[in-house]
């Protein structure tokens, strides 16, 4: 999975990068950009994981690249902003407490997670993607229940090597 790590490591340094803009407007404490960095690595890796795996779940039902990613980021990509943005609402909490140092910090650290959440809805290389599922690299992920009369499908699917995750063959 090296695409969400190189996501987050770019934007990543973007975010922090930018600090030096903020500085400009507020006094920074000298560990707010290693503590964006903490949130932003995870954050940026988990929202860029999160919507390559809805990519994949959609080229695996058979969809085309573009309209996959159509899809994986109308509906990945909501549930990525509507958390980033819950995110970054809770860390500006910390002007709540009065105390200016917290409140430069908390200012800093919501920028990184505010560019972590752009770059995984918009810097994502799909066609990379595809390149790595027909390389064979990356394999599809299909979370499906199956009943009986469709254990020669499941077979078919797990013999042709190009599928991992959670099949439940229900009776």
């Amino acid at each position: 999975m090296g695409l969400p790590i190189g996501m987050a490591l770019f934007g990543l340094a973007l975010g922090v990068s930018s600090m030096g803009l903020i500085t400009y407007l507020i006094d920074i404490p000298s560990w707010a950009p290693q503590m964006g960095s903490m949130v932003g690595l995870g954050v940026g890796i988990d929202y860029t994981l999160f919507l390559v795996t809805r990519h994949r779940e959609f080229l695996a039902q058979g969809m085309t690249v573009e309209e996959s990613v159509g899809r994986a980021v109308a509906t990945a990509g909501q549930a990525v902003i509507f958390a980033g943005g819950t995110v970054v609402i809770a860390i500006l909490g910390l002007a709540v407490a009065g105390i200016p140092f917290m409140t430069a910090a908390g200012i800093a650290i919501s920028v990184i997670v505010l560019i972590m959440v752009v770059a995984s809805v918009t810097l994502a290389d799909h066609d990379a993607i595809n390149d790595l599922l027909d390389a064979g690299v990356v394999v599809p992920v299909i979370d499906r229940i199956f009943g009986l009369d469709d254990v020669v499908e499941l077979l078919e699917l797990q013999a042709s090597g190009r599928i991992a995750g959670k099949a439940l063959l229900t009776f």
